[in-house]
């Protein structure tokens, strides 16, 4: 028996030496600002950024990458929207669009329901910002707009009073013969964006 109890715990012993031999060893290192960003937004590195002054306007063509209309392409892809994240590498004082969306409900005789969406992000662990988000038709008329005033936007760090990340939408309704102009492939709609850094003096 004792030579029995000697074995089992031999063969104990060589099981879990083994297990510890498995076990990757843990790597530390301090990571750098962009490698941050990216493990909290889960986006890619973006281009260099581009500064910009307040106020920044921005006017994203609404055409996917293949050079359709995303009305058009979404219906192709059979996509529940369309996505972009061109916009991010523009900044104003910090703050950046990292992502603009697109997406539509069911085509009806008299319009098509749209919503555009924007997401607000800031590196400042508080930022007070004015946008403005708005449809330009094909004749670069608009079709639709809205305004927020002292949006607050941040780094998401936890600190009291600090902001985080903000995503802001315009819905609207398209006439449909606006609409089906856009299937047609006659041009691309325009999402305008109006970013305004709200006490812009004092953000420094």
């Amino acid at each position: 028996m004792g030579e029995f109890r000697l074995h089992v715990a031999f063969v104990a012993i060589a099981l879990l030496s083994g297990a510890r031999a498995g076990v990757a060893q843990v790597e530390a290192r301090t990571v750098t600002p962009e490698e941050a960003s990216t493990i909290k937004t889960g986006a890619p590195p973006s281009r260099a950024d581009q500064e910009m002054k307040s106020p920044m306007l921005l006017e994203v063509p609404l055409k996917s990458d293949s050079g359709l209309p995303v009305s058009v392409w979404i219906e192709k892809m059979k996509a529940p929207k369309w996505t972009s994240s061109q916009t991010r590498r523009f900044v104003v004082d910090k703050a950046r669009v990292s992502l603009v969306t697109f997406e539509h409900r069911k085509p009806k005789k008299d319009g098509v329901a749209i919503d555009l969406g924007a997401w607000f992000t800031s590196d400042w662990y508080r930022q007070d910002l004015n946008i403005t988000l708005a449809l330009l038709s094909l004749d670069g008329k608009e079709l639709a707009r809205k305004h927020w005033s002292e949006e607050t936007v941040g780094d998401g760090s936890g600190v009291p009073f600090a902001g985080h990340s903000k995503e802001l939408h315009l819905e609207a309704k398209i006439p449909r013969a606006e609409w089906d102009r856009w299937a047609a492939g006659e041009g691309f709609p325009t999402i305008r964006i109006l970013v305004e850094v709200e006490g812009d003096d004092d953000s420094e």
